[in-house]
């Protein structure tokens, strides 16, 4: 079993999902004081959600829940070697950002040199780092969005970020026809409206 499903540690809460998410490409720009904080910083990371519209599987498997959306995230540098200080996701509530983990801090380094297998949590200069069991769950279908950043820093304290928007679809797999709901109940790592991998944002496995 993944050493993740052993750093529980409350990440898994019930969520509460909106139901004004846009899947058609647009990232809304509005957000609370974190995500100003967040989106102030200059890019120079790329983050890849795969895939990033992402379909529930039925069945008890990783989240515990009724349905699990599966995915897997990479992060590379784009600005040279970085060291990761923090990542983190925002959750899409009424067409704005808020940020949300279970613990209700942001993800350490510690948390992603484990997560996604990076020594030190060191992004050196063209290598990827991928996270392949990002998930999320809920007892009920819904539709939900994330939004992933990662806050990273070069040997000179300057700081760059790098975001990136994963949407959970209101369907299986299996049976791809008909709407989903927006619902309570989900769990995933993030907290408050869409895992880490959605409490759009944490880890728990």
């Amino acid at each position: 079993m993944h050493a993740r499903i052993v750093i529980v540690m409350g990440i898994l809460s019930a969520l509460y999902f909106c139901r004004d998410h846009d899947f058609s490409g647009g990232v809304p720009t509005k957000g609370d004081s974190k995500y100003d904080a967040v989106m102030a910083l200059p890019d120079g990371i790329e983050v890849t959600h795969t895939p990033d519209k992402v379909y529930a599987e039925e069945g008890r498997g990783r989240s515990g829940r009724r349905y699990t959306w599966l995915h897997k995230t990479s992060v590379r540098s784009k600005v040279g070697d970085l060291s990761i200080v923090e990542f983190g996701a925002f959750l899409l509530d009424r067409g704005k950002w808020s940020f949300g983990t279970a613990t209700g801090e942001p993800f350490t380094p510690a948390d992603f040199a484990e997560w996604y297998s990076c020594p030190n949590a060191e992004l050196v200069d063209g290598a990827t780092f991928t996270d392949p069991l990002n998930w999320a769950g809920a007892e009920v279908l819904r539709e939900s969005s994330g939004l992933w950043y990662f806050i990273a820093e070069n040997s000179k304290g300057e700081r760059f970020k790098g975001v990136s928007q994963v949407y959970s679809l209101g369907k299986t797999k299996s049976e791809q026809g008909g709407a989903g709901q927006s619902a309570t109940g989900s769990q995933s790592k993030f907290e408050g409206g869409d895992k880490h991998q959605p409490q759009s944002g944490g880890r728990s496995r």
